[in-house]
């Protein structure tokens, strides 16, 4: 057989012209992230923006210790069409921190280069799976997850030998913030209630929460007392992670020797989550737990990452009973009772008041339902009292500078409003004979109560004359004293961060008559006022675990420190029609239903102690309040 054929293929091949690669001069690859899906189950899919925020954090960076599993994926597809002819220079991925540094000593020493690819592999779409240690840390890391916060990236570059052309360069459409920083932590103050110092910066604090056990390791709780804020290796994926907690320095230390954490607080397991506190929060309560029973503690701080870091408590801690203001009450008369009741067979209500506040609520109600659409228009109305807006209405002219108001026909107000605010200091102590009484010597600061005055009118007597109803608001706390002492106890010591708190929601059906006289026929915009009806104030008292007190002072009452006590209220007052100063104001109130507008002072007198039933607490004051008020 002759062998020329196969010496003029060679010889052909000898002489054609080297091939190269076709450079990638025209396309646009995109980068699209994705990740495992959020709930669980199988694939990589498109992440919201908080799961993307808080997934590269240090568990998530511990937790990648092969390369079997992979933690996120990147799909390369042709940003429009794929150029023809389809390029053959060869694709490079790489991923980490500043990988388009000039210098490549630093992007070796911060990045890391993945198999390369070449365009006619990414035909529709490409997808490749990636490791997500090897995004987050550096290959010059001493260790493999520093505590650091890193702005990183994926690309995807052509190269021309170890350096990187200048075009083109793909990446992703954002950076990726890898944390795993852990968050800063608090000095601890003190036991069963953490507290402590407010931190600096809480810009990465998201969460403060608490683990405990029992002081021999046991559970404190059956169940974690809310869902774990924080992410451990030991919880992500079972690796083992011995993280560094710091002790704690108390300032109110007990006696208690100190000792090694418990393991599953040393492990910071989730299922002993004992507490949970926003980032702002200087104190965390513990609540159900048992006093006289010996706890440890760990508190942590977590990031919006989930990252955590945590600093223990190195000695047991026990709470110890505490004497709160109900208490504080039953100690000195054990016949004080709560129970909401106004009307009873054996002496704990009033059947007269219940019957004058059911009259009263019958006379309200009656009313037709379509006057509740205009209380809410003066909620609107009265935001128009701002010059801004006032302003736009000069041309108009107040109701008292018509030379013609009668035949004009003014309309009248036919519901009043008034926001008020002032001191208040219930008349507890008037049921006891010692003194100091319970109150004044268990709350040492005064407190200021809010109220609300809404009432429908009707003109009579050359004033207006309605009916209407009261709510308002008041509540003071203080520490509560320790367990064991009594009021002649010299310099009685309190418990601290133990606080006991009185709340009062006072609530009146009143008659109302306003002396507008004077403002609507000699035009002094002075309106005289006074308001009486029936109260009836509902009280509570929580104790330091932020519950309802309880005190078993006898085997038949309302244990509960949560009652209602009814009695008479009454308030003399002097209101100022306010809108004079400014007409074009008037303009725009009168124009959206908004007659009048001012201000007002009061003097209120209250008697709120079930008609002098000993058995409920007494809760009314003489005080005066000051406020804005509307007519409409």
């Amino acid at each position: 057989m002759s062998l020329r054929l196969p010496l003029v293929a060679v010889a052909l091949a000898l002489c054609a012209p080297a091939v190269h690669a076709e450079p990638l001069s025209s396309g646009t690859v995109k980068l699209t992230l994705k990740l495992p899906p959020e709930g669980g189950g199988s694939g990589f899919v498109a992440p919201s923006a908080t799961y993307l925020a808080r997934y590269f954090n240090f568990a998530r960076c511990q937790c990648d210790t092969d390369t079997t599993t992979k933690e996120y994926q990147i799909e390369y597809t042709w940003d429009g069409t794929a150029p023809v002819p389809v390029p053959t220079q060869e694709l490079h991925p790489w991923s980490g921190e500043g990988c388009d540094a000039d210098m490549t000593s630093v992007r070796d020493g911060q990045c890391t280069a993945h198999d390369i690819f070449t365009p006619a592999s990414i035909s529709t779409i490409k997808r490749v799976d990636y490791d997500a240690q090897a995004l987050m840390s550096h290959p010059s890391d001493t260790e493999a997850c520093p505590d650091a916060t890193r702005s990183v990236q994926h690309w995807l570059v052509t190269q021309t030998g170890d350096t990187w052309d200048e075009t083109p360069r793909f990446a992703l459409a954002n950076a990726i913030v890898a944390d795993m920083k852990a968050p800063p932590l608090p000095t601890l103050e003190s036991g069963i209630v953490l507290s402590w110092d407010a931190l600096s910066d809480t810009t990465d604090v998201k969460y403060f929460q608490a683990l405990c056990t029992k002081a021999d390791g046991t559970r404190a709780h059956d169940t974690a007392t809310s869902s774990a804020q924080y992410e451990t290796p030991n919880s992500m994926c079972g690796a083992s992670y011995a993280y560094a907690i710091a002790t704690a320095t108390l300032t109110n230390a007990g006696p208690e020797p100190t000792a090694d954490l418990p393991p599953p607080l040393a492990a910071l397991d989730p299922t002993y989550v004992c507490g949970e506190a926003a980032g702002t929060a200087q104190s965390i309560e513990l609540r159900g737990l048992e006093n006289g029973t010996a706890y440890r503690v760990v508190l942590l701080a977590i990031d919006a990452s989930r990252n955590v870091a945590a600093i223990g408590v190195d000695q047991p801690i026990t709470p110890q009973a505490v004497i709160d203001f109900w208490e504080e009450l039953n100690n000195e008369d054990p016949y004080i009772q709560g129970g909401l009741c106004i009307a009873s067979v054996d002496g704990r209500g009033d059947l007269g008041g219940a019957l004058v506040v059911t009259l009263a609520i019958g006379v309200v109600v009656r009313r037709r339902r379509r006057r509740s659409r205009r209380l809410a228009r003066l909620l609107a109305a009265s935001l128009l009292l701002a010059p801004a807006l006032a302003s736009a209405q000069a041309s108009y002219s107040p109701y008292w500078q018509e030379d013609e108001a009668d035949e004009v026909g003014m309309s009248e107000p036919t519901w009043t409003m008034g926001l008020r605010l002032g001191p208040y200091v219930p008349s507890i102590d008037a049921k006891f004979d010692s003194s100091p009484g319970p109150y004044a010597r268990t709350f040492l600061n005064d407190s200021v109560m809010f109220a609300v005055d809404v009432h429908r009118v009707w003109p009579l007597l050359r004033g207006q004359l309605g009916v209407g109803v009261t709510a308002g608001y008041y509540s003071n706390s203080t520490q509560a004293w320790q367990d064991g002492t009594t009021p002649g106890t010299p310099d009685r010591p309190r418990a601290s961060d133990n606080l006991t708190r009185l709340s009062i929601v006072p609530t009146a059906i009143t008659a109302i008559y306003r002396a507008t006289i004077f403002d609507d026929e000699f035009g002094v915009p002075l309106v005289p006022y006074l308001r009486g009806g029936v109260a009836y104030d509902v009280w509570w008292i929580k104790n330091p675990a932020d519950e309802l007190s309880t005190h078993m002072s006898c085997a038949t009452c309302d244990d509960r420190a949560l009652g209602a006590s009814i009695g008479l209220v009454g308030a003399v007052g002097l209101a100022v029609r306010a809108e004079r100063i400014d007409p074009d104001a008037a303009a725009s109130m009168q124009n959206s239903g908004l007659e009048h507008a001012g201000f007002f002072a009061e003097l209120e007198m209250s008697w709120v102690d079930g008609f002098g039933n000993a058995k409920k607490l007494s809760v009314g004051d003489t005080t005066w309040f000051g406020g804005v008020s509307f007519e409409f």
